[in-house]
């Protein structure tokens, strides 16, 4: 798989690379509903393609895709910000030295957010 596919099928239009992953998602969906139609046709014969329907909306849902995505972990990997090597960028490699205190109180913060989204 040719890695600058990748990297385009992970940039959103607000990154203003150049690049997005629109053209991408389009033929994503197409292939995804034919798929999923495909599979529902074989593994239900009998159903009626009102059902059929319904059921291929249910798989390739925006909401079911999400968590799908989000239990995936592909969020954490989406390019969402402009690529601005001097703010946004290190080599590979190079470590950022941090100050203890720091690193201790945000993973604290961090805890306490994810309770709080946890708990509703």
């Amino acid at each position: 798989s040719n890695p600058g596919l990748i990297l385009q099928a992970l940039t959103l239009s607000n990154a203003s690379d150049g690049f997005n992953l629109e053209r991408l998602e389009m033929l994503g969906d197409s292939f995804l509903k034919h798929a999923i139609t495909t599979y529902l046709f074989c593994t239900y014969p009998d159903a009626h393609e009102g059902r059929l329907s319904y059921m291929r909306s249910k798989k390739v849902s925006n909401c079911n895709l999400y968590r799908l995505g989000k239990k995936k972990g592909l969020p954490s990997r989406m390019v969402v910000s402009i690529f601005d090597p001097p703010v946004n960028w290190l080599p590979p490699g190079y470590v950022v030295n941090q100050d203890k205190s720091n690193t201790e109180k945000w993973e604290k913060d961090e805890m306490t957010k994810d309770c709080m989204l946890a708990n509703g």
